[in-house]
């Protein structure tokens, strides 16, 4: 029981640990700026009976420009935040209004008791020089009775439970980006655990979209944190917007196995390795 709640903490605590080779300048919490710090809290979910846990973050729009094929640690820490504040619908609120986000949307799953089929999820956009960035965000806490979906991994290799979740997420988001969307907006997505699975599952949905209304994938970045695993194992599409933070300690992230025709699409980074510290101090 200790080694599990030693790996925990070292997953939960990855953003403090990162940040803190960000850190510099002054602490600001002024949305209005181009690039400023603020807090946000997750739950602790080793003691869930403690207050939450309060992390510090950078929001810098440089992390957006470019293509999203480029694994950037910085992004990884401020990923991380958005995955891990969306414990229900206060967190995630108060993490969209610190990092300055707009026009959020929220599932009715959040108002909902949890089956073994639902999903929460937010949308938010905030701008991004003369575009918006538009945020996603898939519920990987307190999920109760979803746990069950978990287990669902179907016939062809294709996890049904995962799919189907990020069926739900799919069709909601394009609902949303009929509102917000323009060209050249960029479109972030982020989940942890099982939100990890969904929004991994969701990217892959985008990628195979050819009519998916962000036309260029490089403008789609999709960063998960301890996912299981959901595509099939013969997966050979283009997902190389797709970064799934994991640890290879971790018995969530070999679930389900490769063996049984599953991976994870996009690119793994195992940051429970002698890698951390270099990823930490590499940050960039």
């Amino acid at each position: 029981m200790k080694g599990i709640k030693k790996l925990v903490s070292a997953i939960l605590c990855a953003p403090l640990i990162f940040a803190a080779a960000c850190k510099g300048g002054n602490n600001k919490n002024d949305a209005s700026a181009e690039k400023f710090r603020f807090s946000a809290d997750f739950p602790d979910v080793i003691e869930p009976e403690r207050e939450d846990i309060t992390a510090e973050y950078e929001y810098d729009p440089s992390l957006f420009y470019g293509s999203s094929y480029e694994f950037r640690g910085k992004l990884a820490v401020l990923s991380f935040g958005l995955a891990a504040a969306n414990d229900g619908k206060e967190n995630i609120s108060d993490f969209f209004a610190a990092a300055g986000f707009t026009d959020a949307e929220y599932a009715k799953a959040y108002d909902e008791t949890p089956t073994e089929n639902s999903v929460a999820y937010a949308f938010a956009k905030k701008k991004l020089g003369e575009n918006n960035l538009i945020a996603v965000s898939v519920r990987g806490f307190k999920y109760d009775a979803e746990w069950a979906g978990n287990f669902n991994v179907g016939k062809d290799c294709r996890h049904d439970g995962f799919y189907a979740a990020a069926g739900k997420i799919y069709a909601a988001l394009g609902e949303y980006l009929k509102k917000h969307f323009s060209d050249g907006d960029k479109l972030w997505i982020t989940g942890y655990s099982r939100g990890g699975a969904c929004a991994g599952a969701l990217g892959t949905l985008i990628n195979d979209d050819v009519d998916f209304i962000v036309a260029d994938k490089k403008d789609v970045f999709v960063y998960t944190f301890e996912s299981p695993a959901g595509a099939p194992a013969d997966r050979n599409a283009d997902d190389r917007n797709i970064f799934n933070v994991t640890s290879s300690a971790d018995a969530v992230c070999l679930f389900p196995p490769e063996e049984y025709g599953f991976k994870r699409a996009g690119t793994d980074i195992d940051v429970f390795s002698e890698n951390y510290k270099a990823l930490a101090e590499n940050n960039g």
